[in-house]
């Protein structure tokens, strides 16, 4: 690396969940189905969550925070250990629209 130093970080992380999760909203009158993958390595947890076409509830980006809370009780995942991702598949909510993949920050 010209003018600098080249680094390799190897960081390995564990599959430890790749399913449909059922989050209840905050006020529990709906609930939301997403896509979770949930890797635990160190130094952190890992969730990336997609959103699921058709989903009955809030869809992932106004429902991140419940989803993360969510995450935290059924996984005991200390808000400070986890990052979150959230896709959106290539053509949802439109057929023409681009993948989305975004990261969100825990509170």
């Amino acid at each position: 690396m010209p003018g600098g130093t080249a680094h390799n970080i190897c960081v390995t992380y564990e599959l430890i969940y790749h399913g449909l999760v059922s989050v209840p909203s905050e006020d529990g009158s709906q609930s939301g189905i997403y896509w979770l993958r949930l890797f635990r390595g160190d130094p952190g947890s890992v969730a990336i969550v997609t959103e699921v076409p058709l989903n009955p509830g809030f869809d992932a980006g106004m429902n991140m925070h419940d989803i993360q809370d969510h995450i935290f009780r059924l996984f005991n995942i200390h808000w400070r250990d986890l990052t979150c991702y959230r896709i959106l598949p290539r053509g949802y909510p439109d057929k023409i629209a681009p993948m989305i993949f975004t990261k969100e920050e825990s509170d």
